[in-house]
């Protein structure tokens, strides 16, 4: 300890503050093996650092003690932690310029730090979601009140616009801080990382605003889509720059969810991530439906009508109202599906144009297969709905050779085509027969009517040893039918077969794909078999 102490006397000390004079210092011992190397002054702020930290100290000085360890070195989790800590306990709101100016000037110096990134989110979500606690903190000002529902029209118009002028101001802020260390780094994780953080932050906050749920659904939308055109800026920049292959992706699925009507599906608005938005618009319609009923009503009794034919009229209304409230819905349903579908349709020739540009690059690839994981688009056997999918890979492979990823989306697409055709043919057995015997080997019998439960059970070893018939008599035509598709679906798995032998030649590192592949034409090519032989002995 001593001579730690002899190494800083002849320094000028920030610790010879009275203010520190009731700190004992814990000083680092000085081992002799292996030990970080210290500078005089850093070792001496340590040791203060470390007398309260072990005092759990939460005060103005140890945030100074903390900025002055950060300064130190920047990567010191602990330090930020504690500064965090001690703005807490002190009041975020008395010193958030300050810290953001802070974080201004340390994105310069190292903006691949994890601890500034962290540190600059919980500045900017408390600027977000503690609106009443800055303004409150604002000399001048009163505080801020909560939006309720003894407002006006036109005070809610303008109370929800200046709460979303707010939350878009803020967003530009943290957007353009952001760029600052994108501009030198155009896969910087952090930074997109910081975008996703804000924007969902900000989504939020803006679906809290529920005097009107409309202005800010509409907005939230706005923000959104201008977070698609800014990556597809970034991937005009760079189209393998997969962090903003990733950023679009999680656009989308958010994007999905606020499109006019989504509302309206199940679990509303608040399983959206809305919030509160779902809710006001069905409490709304419940008031006007009680509003209805009630002028319903009294017109009747102004009309003189007795209590039974006030009672038959009323159960008509009920079934009318009813029935046009599940047309309603249900046209607000196709609404939604259209215009997802017009989205991801629109996603869909994004990816194929940037495949285009370089169809070795995985990113956009991988893209335009994440798209038939959101609805309407994952539905079973989707791919095999979508003719374009197997254009575009031919195209491509006609055009460049063998490109593994062409190669793949295009055996996916094989598979949904032989899946969905032998699915077919069983769903229509199942429709048909109302028992299906198999006699096997042993002579016992298995009863069922579900051909797809006996595909299941049986044994590929022992299908050769079974004897099927049914006890119903197809027509001619439905039985060509099924057999036609069950041809077709074996001639798409054939495809299969042979795309992924070219694969496993062009790159043979991905023959991990090529056998989890072949398992599952395995198992398509006996389910197929299965059902050839239920028709041709029927």
């Amino acid at each position: 300890m001593s001579a730690v102490i002899e190494e800083i006397t002849d320094e000028p000390s920030v610790f010879s503050d009275p203010k520190w004079a009731d700190v004992v210092p814990e000083f680092i011992p000085n081992e002799k093996n292996l030990c970080i190397q210290y500078t005089p002054d850093h070792k001496l702020a340590l040791s203060y650092f470390q007398a309260l930290l072990k005092a759990d100290e939460r005060s103005e000085r140890m945030r100074e003690l903390c900025k002055m360890m950060i300064n130190f070195n920047m990567a010191d989790y602990t330090a930020w932690e504690y500064l965090w800590r001690s703005m807490t306990f002190l009041g975020i709101e008395k010193y958030l310029n300050e810290e953001l100016e802070v974080t201004e000037q340390f994105l310069d110096d190292n903006a691949k730090n994890y601890q500034l990134w962290n540190f600059r989110r919980k500045l900017a979500l408390y600027r977000i979601y503690f609106r009443d606690k800055l303004v409150s903190a604002t000399p001048g000002q009163d505080s801020i009140k909560t939006l309720s529902d003894d407002l006006n029209e036109e005070n809610k118009i303008n109370e929800t616009e200046n709460e979303l002028r707010r939350l878009g101001m803020l967003l530009s802020e943290e957007f353009a801080y952001a760029y600052r260390a994108l501009i030198s780094d155009e896969k910087h994780y952090h930074v997109w990382a910081h975008r996703q953080a804000i924007l969902l932050a900000v989504d939020r906050a803006a679906a809290a605003t529920t005097s009107l749920p409309a202005m800010s659904r509409a907005w939230r939308e706005s923000i959104w889509r201008q977070e698609l055109e800014f990556t597809g800026t970034m991937i005009t920049r760079d189209v393998r720059n997969n962090s903003a292959w990733n950023q679009r992706n999680f656009v989308l699925l958010h994007l999905v969810k606020l499109l006019p009507g989504a509302e309206t599906e199940k679990g509303g608005e608040k399983e959206q991530g809305g919030g509160e938005g779902g809710r006001q618009d069905f409490q709304g319609e419940k008031k006007e439906a009680v509003e209805e009923k009630e002028t319903i009503v009294k017109e009747m009794i102004e009309e003189g009508m007795t209590e039974d034919e006030m009672t038959e009229t009323c159960l008509k209304k009920k079934k009318m109202m009813k029935r046009n409230g599940e047309e309603k819905r249900r046209e607000l349903k196709m609404m939604v599906l259209k215009l997802r579908e017009e989205l991801l349709r629109k996603e869909f020739q994004y990816s194929c144009d940037q495949v285009r540009k370089a169809p070795h690059n995985e990113s956009s690839w991988v893209y335009l297969q994440g798209l038939f994981t959101v609805g309407p688009w994952n539905r079973s056997f989707e791919l095999a709905r979508h003719s374009k999918i197997h254009e575009f890979c031919s195209e491509i492979l006609a055009s460049h050779g063998s490109v593994p990823y062409a190669v793949e989306v295009l055996a996916q697409y094989y598979l949904a085509v032989a899946a969905s055709k032998a699915t077919a043919v069983r769903d229509a057995i199942t429709d048909t027969a109302s028992s299906i015997h198999v006699m096997r080997s042993n002579d016992t019998v298995a009863n069922t009517s579900d051909p797809n439960s006996l595909i299941k059970s049986t044994n590929t070893n022992t299908i050769s040893h079974q004897t099927l018939t049914l006890t119903f008599r197809p027509s001619t035509q439905a039985k060509a039918t099924w057999l036609r598709l069950l041809e077709q679906s074996r001639e798409a798995a054939k495809q299969v077969h042979r795309l992924l032998l070219d694969l496993c030649t062009c790159d043979p590192i991905r023959s991990a794909l090529w056998i989890q592949r072949r398992e599952e034409i395995e198992r398509l090519s006996y389910k197929t078999t299965v059902l050839s032989q239920l028709v041709e002995t029927s």
